[in-house]
């Protein structure tokens, strides 16, 4: 798989719903065990990308509901993802 794989993988998803951010670590992991790299990059790539063009929004879902949160900028992304990554406990 290709990190424009696994973007369009997330994007299909997204159509019906929001996509989880265990969603992108899992397809960044599949598109890591086709290129050999490794899948925090590929998970940063993914998330600056369909930010960064649009796509996808950050946000949460809560007992209230959807709600749009915090856009990353682009130099900030690497921590925010950092603190993402860590807090589903994938590594």
């Amino acid at each position: 798989m290709t990190i424009g794989r696994a973007i369009a993988e997330l994007l299909r998803e997204g159509l019906d719903d929001w996509v989880p951010l265990h969603n992108v670590i899992w397809e960044s992991r599949e598109a890591a065990s086709s290129s050999g790299d490794d899948f925090r990059e590929i998970v940063e790539t993914v998330v600056a990308s369909v930010i960064a063009e649009g796509l996808m929004v950050a946000g949460d879902v809560g007992a209230t509901g959807s709600r749009r949160g915090p856009a990353p900028n682009t130099s900030s992304l690497p921590g925010w993802l950092t603190n993402a990554v860590s807090s589903t406990g994938s590594r």
